[in-house]
């Protein structure tokens, strides 16, 4: 066998193994991805009430994949003290696009431990199809009116209380 046959050989395998490495990953990110399939908003019947600092914040619960598809888009606004928490079944590096968003939003990441280790400041409908990601891996995602998380003084590291999940 020829030396460059081997090296393509070689260069090949590798390939291969982290193709086939990066597929099976825990760690993939996953892309969350708003439907556009339906005109009405998704609604959850379920919140929870959700204290970062000193401020306390009402959210709508997405733990479904129909839910957290539809995000906020096709909102109008969302009131002071009013989000929507994405609650997923293992920490991982979600993304986020601003789809079909009529108001820019602060997206707070928190870990599985209800850890804040991440905060997306003024994500604008005007950055799609730009995709936000946290720094790590969360388990909870809580999407805010835009400013929410400076006018809260919210600070990386800081605990953030969950009641009602």
């Amino acid at each position: 066998m020829s030396h460059f046959r081997k090296i393509v050989i070689i260069f090949i395998s590798i390939a291969a193994f982290v193709l086939i490495f990066r597929y099976f990953s825990p760690n993939t990110p996953v892309v969350v991805v708003p439907s556009v399939a339906s005109p009405h908003v998704a609604e959850s019947s379920r919140s929870a009430t959700i204290t970062i600092g000193g401020a306390v914040v009402i959210a709508d619960i997405a733990d479904t994949l129909a839910l957290r598809e539809q995000g906020l888009s096709g909102r109008v606004s969302l009131a002071p003290q009013e989000g929507l928490l994405f609650v997923f079944d293992k920490p991982n590096q979600y993304f986020f696009w601003m789809k079909d968003m009529n108001f820019p939003i602060d997206i707070i990441w928190v870990a599985e431990d209800n850890t804040l280790i991440d905060i997306t400041h003024d994500a604008d409908p005007s950055s799609y199809p730009a995709a936000f990601t946290s720094r790590g891996p969360a388990r909870y995602v809580l999407e805010v009116a835009a400013g929410t998380s400076r006018d809260g003084n919210f600070q990386l590291g800081e605990q953030v209380v969950i009641e009602g999940l």
